[in-house]
């Protein structure tokens, strides 16, 4: 039997494929082109011509693009006759075939239709007979009876769209299943109803009862939300369905017990903070009046039974979090500009220390922002309120800020040698060889490189000597040029670099 469906379903694509063919205006040398493809079609096993059929088809379309002359075109209009009377017998056949699996698939869903919408009211009626008291065991039964029927609707809504898709290849009108959209509209809320009751039954247990310093805040507080928000729906949408009130009580039930929860979200989050230190649980466990600690095997319930998470105490205890918040972020953006400091520092002191100075004017200028942009950092850390009136903060940030200053200090002094250095290599008429010596390799011009370098860092480290330069007086720069001369002009000789 498998290996009979299995050559219709081939005989099947391959009628649906020939119909495909029969839409386009054949021309005498497309229709043997396309004979030849079919042949080949029809000779692969099931499973690869579903796998290669969108490629078979779509290769048809472009013989449809190609004109071809000669003796195929003869040979075309010799079978011309032969081939048009198969593809007219062929579409009917399409159509019939499918018109006959359209008809199976609307019994076989009148037949499970009573049977779907009747199971539908046993879930009503089962919903009636629930006095719902978060009985575990029953909750589960319900969604077991919702989700099978859910897959079995999937199933058929699977069969549905496939069949459609056949349809619209074979241009003919699309089966109308709206008996199929009716039983899954009967079904939806119930199946969302008993699926979301089922993960609250399991989350609150798991909110309740967990020591308190387990808790992932955000984690309860997205869980929660999603929860809210699906059993609204599913109440909202078994409001507007015949006799199913009993449901939809349930989902108000359970909605009540969210909306309580929800009053202790702040303080859910405030103790399931994972930026809580120990200072803070000191003064945590001072608002409670017992010590509470990250260890502690406390849960939401004993909390809540000893009448300690008062409008009060959740007020402070979300300070003390919001707090801790702020601290974080303070020390991250700290940690953030003393590592930068410190790069930049050994980097500076290299330059200065070595006279390796290999940078471009455009780099210069991107690392002067960078060190910009930390000191922007330091100045919201300061805007920070944890840090206003803490010494410690304060101690770090005054430290960062001179560290921060020197740096860019630094930077403006060596932006300042190097345009001025360019300047006089353009007022000598050597600028344009300035990129040639950082980019040639050879070892003597490298050298050239490294004295230029040397009398770069010559000028950062006494800047004056620029203020001493124009276009009349060299003074103290005398020296200097006649170096900057020779490497410029020695570097121009070179034949390497002039390559």
């Amino acid at each position: 039997r498998a290996a009979a469906a299995g050559a219709d379903r081939v005989a099947k694509d391959a009628r649906i494929a020939v119909a495909h063919l029969a839409k386009k205006p054949l021309q005498a040398a497309e229709l043997v082109r396309s004979e030849r493809f079919l042949r080949v079609m029809r000779g692969r096993g099931r499973r690869r011509l579903a796998r290669d059929r969108r490629g078979v088809l779509l290769r048809v379309d472009l013989l449809f693009e190609y004109d071809a002359l000669g003796k195929e075109v003869l040979e075309a209009l010799l079978g011309m006759a032969r081939a048009t009377a198969r593809l007219e017998a062929q579409l009917p056949e399409s159509a019939g075939a499918l018109a006959r699996e359209r008809k199976g698939m609307e019994a076989a869903l009148r037949e499970r239709r009573k049977e779907f919408l009747d199971q539908v009211r046993q879930c009503d009626q089962q919903t009636f007979n629930l006095k719902y008291n978060g009985n575990v065991k029953q909750v589960r039964e319900m969604v077991d009876l919702t989700q099978a029927l859910a897959r079995d609707v999937a199933a058929f809504r699977e069969q549905a769209k496939r069949l459609a898709q056949e349809e619209d290849t074979l241009g003919l009108p699309r089966s109308d299943f709206r008996e199929l959209e009716e039983v899954w509209g009967h079904l939806r809320p119930f199946h969302d109803l008993w699926t979301t009751v089922a993960d609250f039954q399991r989350s609150y247990s798991q909110w309740t009862r967990a020591q308190v310093t387990s808790w992932d805040g955000r984690k309860v507080e997205a869980e929660h939300t999603a929860m809210t928000d699906a059993l609204r729906q599913a109440v909202a949408d078994l409001s507007q369905l015949p006799d199913c009130e009993d449901p939809a009580r349930v989902g108000r039930q359970v909605l009540e017990q969210l909306d309580r929860f929800a009053r202790s979200l702040p303080v859910v989050r405030a103790l399931g903070n994972p930026k809580l230190q120990r200072k803070h649980w000191e003064a945590i466990s001072v608002v409670l009046g017992f010590a509470l600690g990250p260890d502690s095997p406390t849960s939401f319930n004993q909390l809540s039974e000893l009448g300690l998470l008062t409008e009060g105490r959740s007020a402070r205890l979300v300070t003390i979090s919001e707090n801790a918040d702020r601290e974080a972020a303070a020390e991250a953006a700290l940690a953030r500009v003393a590592a930068y400091v410190q790069d930049a520092t050994v980097e500076l002191r290299k330059n200065r220390e070595t006279g390796d100075f290999d940078v471009t004017e455009n780099e210069l200028d991107a690392m002067n922002n960078v060190a910009l942009e930390y000191q922007e950092e330091v100045s919201k850390i300061k805007a920070n309120p944890i840090v206003i009136d803490n010494p410690h903060y304060l101690e770090q940030i005054k430290e960062a800020s001179a560290k921060l200053d020197k740096i860019l200090a630094a930077m403006a002094i060596m932006l300042k040698a190097y345009r001025g250095m360019l300047g006089i290599a353009k007022s000598l008429g050597f600028s344009h060889h300035i990129s040639l010596l950082q980019e040639q390799p050879s070892k003597k011009i490298q050298r050239c490189y490294q004295k230029w370098n040397r009398i770069l860092n010559q000028v950062h480290q006494n800047p004056r000597l620029l203020d001493d330069f124009n276009e009349h007086r060299f003074n103290a720069f005398d020296d200097l040029l006649e170096d900057v001369k020779y490497i410029l002009s020695e570097a121009s000789n070179d034949d390497t670099v002039m390559i």
